[in-house]
């Protein structure tokens, strides 16, 4: 049934070869005007809200975030497919999100399938890296170490609010898996595509050498972070053309950065240990390879097609 609704639909859109825009034959110029474009309208985003704050409005996390949600909706939503024309030309809205995977006919099992237990795997990680530093540093008291570790307050605001603001990770999957890595599959072979997606992901971190002056220590955490979000970024691109949707991605990396503080544990450690931790446990190669294993066999599963996505067709 899912492959005849996906015949009917690719007979009905119109064909990509034709009125392509010049950026959408350039996948990697293509990558760089987005990113400054998305850091720009970052910048002018908090420069706005500096100035609403100053004229005497309270501007909360929450409110930062609707408002970026906002702005990054218009962007990645609007101008990205009707203006700029990614990714293979200017469309519809309904024809862009059908082109990056977040429209198109899905059994919510199957996607639930995909994301669920990769989610479960990530936080097992987490919980074994904690474990892990509370055995080799905090001298072994598991009584403490639990009853810390289920301080939930710890990670909810207002003392933590991460939850709230991780939203925006949904936009680099729209970025990074929808458009980019769609970009290259018309290019190059899946294996190659996912690869140099997650290779675009890892670099696009050098961005965090804007947070400070230039010390040995962010340096060291920057390439970190280059390393793991490659890592992981094997995941994604993985999970997206298997699961034949973004929708798994965005949740996935919703959690990533919003739920960490639930499961991860490790007071007072040394930059060296923490950094270590997170290349094994954070993002880094144990969650990767496990999720990677997992999607592998989901995708083999066969479930009937129930539930549906809303799917607006483009044609009717």
């Amino acid at each position: 049934m899912k492959d005849e609704i996906n015949s009917e639909l690719h007979t009905k859109l119109p064909d990509l070869k034709e009125r392509r825009s010049w950026l959408s034959e350039h996948p990697w110029v293509s990558l760089v005007v987005l990113v400054v474009l998305m850091v720009s309208t970052l910048i002018a985003s908090r420069k706005f809200l500096q100035i609403i704050s100053v004229a005497g409005y309270e501007i909360n996390p929450i409110i930062e975030t609707a408002f970026g949600t906002i702005v990054g909706s218009i962007l990645f939503v609007g101008i990205i497919p009707i203006v700029l024309g990614l990714p293979h030309r200017r469309t519809s809205v309904s024809e862009y999100l059908y082109a990056i995977r977040l429209q198109r006919p899905q059994s919510y099992y199957k996607l639930a399938l995909f994301t669920l237990p990769c989610i479960a795997i990530l936080f097992s990680s987490w919980l074994l890296a904690s474990f892990i530093y509370n055995q080799l540093f905090l001298g072994g008291d598991l009584a403490f170490f639990f009853t810390l570790l289920m301080d939930t307050s710890r990670a909810l605001p207002p003392k933590n609010w991460s939850i709230i603001t991780a939203t925006g990770s949904i936009f680099e999957e729209v970025l990074l898996r929808g458009v980019f890595l769609t970009m290259l599959l018309e290019r190059h072979t899946e294996r190659k595509s996912i690869v140099l997606s997650a290779g675009a992901f890892g670099g696009i971190h050098l961005l965090n050498l804007m947070n400070g002056p230039p010390t040995t220590q962010l340096l060291i955490g920057v390439f970190a972070q280059i390393l793991w979000s490659t890592l992981y970024g094997l995941f994604y691109g993985y999970l997206f053309l298997k699961a034949d949707s973004l929708i798994p991605c965005m949740i996935m990396h919703y959690v990533g950065n919003g739920f960490i503080s639930f499961f991860w544990f490790t007071p007072d450690a040394s930059f060296q240990v923490y950094t270590m931790l997170m290349l094994l446990f954070y993002v880094g190669f144990f969650p990767t390879v496990l999720s990677i294993i997992w999607v592998k066999y989901a995708s083999r599963v066969r479930l009937p097609l129930e539930a549906p996505i809303l799917l607006n067709r483009c044609a009717s």
